[in-house]
């Protein structure tokens, strides 16, 4: 079971009559089990690749298909796939424990999954807070439990180390190879390469819309002749070098 991402293309408007094309016939597969990095500068398309997956960009070309079946087929699909694509999409004005308790809805989960989701994410004693109130850090966490609502095979986050101090780095890891260790699919947008460097699985390198890169971080790296993550993707960005 896995993701397949088959000749995507996303195309959408800009100012004007323009047209602007992220992502560009990629083709892709992410596998159970597995630890996935999308690396690549801003506006290279991973963001737009993730929503894609996650079923809230619509593809022009192409298709994605989880374990087998479009998103758009599964009736409940936060039982397939969770994602946590920004840190500022919550509706500030609720709490943590009713966004959750809305998310329990959509998958047909217990209501009583949402308080046990805010103990796991350690955030139980400000479940009631108005995420207003929130750090950038504590909305991290609650888009973790936001992930697990239906408790997924696959899980695609972007930039999730983002706001996380050194414990909150450390605990995201933990959890992160805990969900490869269950046969779980996850696939991060990350910008943090040491951090990829130790962790991943594999890695895709995104340069202005197209696959430039595919394999494990060991692989990448060999195939570039670098000594390290960051070497290898600066010689396959060319935009770094300018």
């Amino acid at each position: 079971m896995m993701i397949e991402v088959d000749n995507l293309t996303h195309t959408f408007r800009a100012r004007g009559d323009r047209t602007t094309s992220p992502l560009q016939d990629v083709s892709c597969t992410f596998e159970d089990g597995t630890i996935n990095y999308l690396l690549g500068l801003n506006g290279t398309g991973k963001s737009t690749l993730l929503g894609c997956i996650a079923g809230i960009h619509r593809p022009t070309h192409g298709s994605v298909l989880i374990d087998g079946r479009a998103l758009s087929e599964l009736r409940y699909p936060l039982r397939s796939v969770g994602s946590h694509l920004s840190s500022n999409k919550f509706q500030k004005t609720h709490s943590a424990l009713t966004h959750l308790r809305w998310l329990c809805k959509l998958a047909n989960a217990p209501e009583e999954r949402a308080a046990e989701l805010l103990n796991a994410v350690e955030l139980n004693s400000v479940g009631n807070t108005p995420i207003a109130n929130y750090s950038l850090g504590m909305r991290q966490r609650l888009g973790i439990a936001s992930v697990l609502v239906g408790n997924p095979r696959n899980i695609i986050l972007d930039e999730p180390l983002n706001g996380l101090d050194i414990q909150g780095v450390m605990w995201l890891r933990s959890l992160i190879q805990g969900w490869a260790d269950e046969g779980r699919c996850v696939l991060i947008a990350s910008h943090h390469l040491k951090e990829v460097e130790a962790t991943a699985g594999t890695v895709t390198v995104l340069s202005q819309g197209n696959i430039v890169a595919s394999g494990t971080t060991t692989e990448v790296i060999q195939q570039n002749q670098a000594t390290d993550l960051e070497q290898a993707i600066a010689q396959l960005i060319p935009e770094l070098g300018s």
